[in-house]
């Protein structure tokens, strides 16, 4: 999967509300300007994550492009998460998970 160009290994996450991605992989991408301030963000066992804001994206995935917004957390992981999910399985009509 391509995030502005560049390669970003994602877990799948059809439970996850939004599209997370790590500081760390925000930094790899260029860091393009976050938006929104710093707040918190809940997962499903219920522990708090600090988010630092989210922008828009250019994403790739097997060839079919979408620009889609995309939060920045201070977790080391990258969530694609239901809304990217939905908005790529109605473009490649086949399930991606």
């Amino acid at each position: 999967n391509l995030v502005n160009g560049s390669e970003v290994e994602f877990i799948l996450d059809s439970g996850a509300q939004i599209t997370c991605i790590s500081e760390n992989t925000w930094k790899c991408i260029g860091s393009p300007k976050l938006i929104g301030v710093p707040c918190k963000g809940k997962s499903f066992t219920g522990n708090q994550f600090k988010m630092l804001g989210s922008f828009v994206a250019s994403i790739e995935v097997d060839g079919t492009q979408e620009v889609l917004e995309t939060h920045v957390t201070s977790e080391n992981w990258n969530l694609f998460g239901l809304p990217w999910i939905i908005e790529f399985e109605s473009k490649l009509n086949y399930p991606i998970v």
